[in-house]
């Protein structure tokens, strides 16, 4: 895959609220281009709707250098 993104999320520990980010794969210190899955550790995959909050988010990052 090309094109990852994934969740980071991160707890206050004054508040203990959490706050999640969308970042997409290649940000990261290591900057890796893709990821090899194997297809036998594949659980479950579901479609992302055009108007869901992780679409625009993507879309967001997407628009992003």
């Amino acid at each position: 895959m090309t094109e990852v993104y994934y969740v980071h999320s991160q707890v206050n520990q004054d508040t203990k609220q959490v706050s999640s980010t969308l970042i997409r794969r290649g940000k990261e210190w290591h900057s890796a281009d893709r990821m090899i899955l194997n297809g036998a550790h594949i659980v479950l995959v579901e479609p992302v709707r055009t108007d869901s909050v992780v679409a625009k988010l993507i879309e967001e990052l997407r628009k992003q250098p």
